[in-house]
């Protein structure tokens, strides 16, 4: 059973503070991009290439997670420390990206939202500008 290690969520924070950085270098990469726009479609393309590399993004694996990185920490983390995740005995194990646990229905949800947006947030015809 995992127990609280002040190690672990050092390395939480470390882990989020380097995804901090991407998300601003993105988000700072599309104001620049939205400074060289001269139509509505370029604006709007830069917004939609914003929100796929923001959902490309989300602290979703196993670096933001306290249970992963807490038997990272123990031992060479293999899918058989979930055999003993506290977290995948209640919520299923995530190596599995199916919709049988609670990280599959989340990855799921994002690929689709990103499928979405690729899809059909933007197509570029929907006006002349």
């Amino acid at each position: 059973m995992e127990k609280f290690d002040k190690k672990v969520v050092t390395q939480l924070k470390r882990n989020l503070r380097e995804l901090r950085q991407d998300y601003v270098k993105d988000i700072n990469g599309a104001v620049d991009a939205l400074s060289r726009q001269t139509t509505i479609n370029g604006v709007m393309s830069v917004k939609k290439d914003l929100l796929v590399n923001m959902l490309n993004n989300v602290p979703i694996n196993g670096s933001y997670c306290y249970f992963c990185v807490w038997h990272n920490t123990r031992q060479v983390f293999t899918g058989t420390s979930c055999l003993s995740c506290s977290y995948a005995k209640a919520h299923g194990r995530c190596v599995y990206g199916n919709d049988d646990n609670t990280w599959g229905q989340i990855n799921q949800a994002l690929s689709k939202a990103q499928a979405i947006v690729i899809k059909s947030y933007w197509r570029g015809d929907e006006v002349d500008a």
